[in-house]
């Protein structure tokens, strides 16, 4: 088995989206790093007007695409850097969630999909490869029946992760989830 390395994952899934004929984002790869807390609470701010939330209470289980297809821009303005949706699966030591292959990815591109059947994550990555998502540990907890994780998220770069947490990008494409009909306009609408 080789050593996990996010970077190359990256670039493998940037070529597998070009042959499936997706547009490829122009990425510039750079070791800078570019999270910060308050460029993060910016964002939190942002998506939760959007939302249209005073509470600040969102429930973005299972949301992962939405999400963060809705907030890309937001990302980017925020932390100064491409922010590029990223779709995959994530491993937790010999768990995986959420794992699909290219094939499924063909058909939906081909036949779109059925929201309750598809089984596939969505984050951003950012120039720097670091992670931005927020979605996975409340969806973590709701899988566990825990409330560790509800409300957090992810944003580190894969380096830093511990506990053997993995992502693994298949695709990269900031209109994948229009190209496979689960996102039908601009509008981010979460169920409560």
């Amino acid at each position: 088995m080789s050593a996990y390395d996010y970077t190359t994952e990256f670039q493998t899934a940037l070529q597998r989206s070009c042959e499936l004929g997706l547009s490829v984002p122009s990425v510039v790869f750079r070791s800078t790093r570019f999270y910060s807390d308050d460029a993060f609470l910016v964002v939190i701010d942002q998506l939760l007007n959007k939302l249209g939330n005073t509470d600040r209470s969102i429930n973005l289980i299972g949301q992962c695409l939405n999400v963060h297809w809705n907030i890309r821009q937001e990302v980017e303005s925020a932390f100064g850097c491409g922010a590029h949706l990223t779709i995959g699966y994530i491993q937790e030591g010999e768990d995986k969630y959420f794992e699909f292959s290219y094939s499924d990815a063909e058909g939906w591109l081909r036949d779109g999909i059925d929201l309750k059947k598809i089984s596939l994550h969505a984050w951003l990555t950012l120039d720097s490869m670091e992670i931005i998502d927020l979605t996975w540990p409340s969806t973590r907890a709701k899988i566990f029946h825990s409330k560790h994780g509800q409300g957090g998220a992810i944003t580190k770069h894969p380096d830093e992760f511990v506990n053997g947490l993995q992502y693994h990008p298949l695709l990269v494409n900031n209109d994948f989830p229009i190209k496979i009909k689960a996102i039908h306009g601009f509008v981010l609408r979460i169920p409560t």
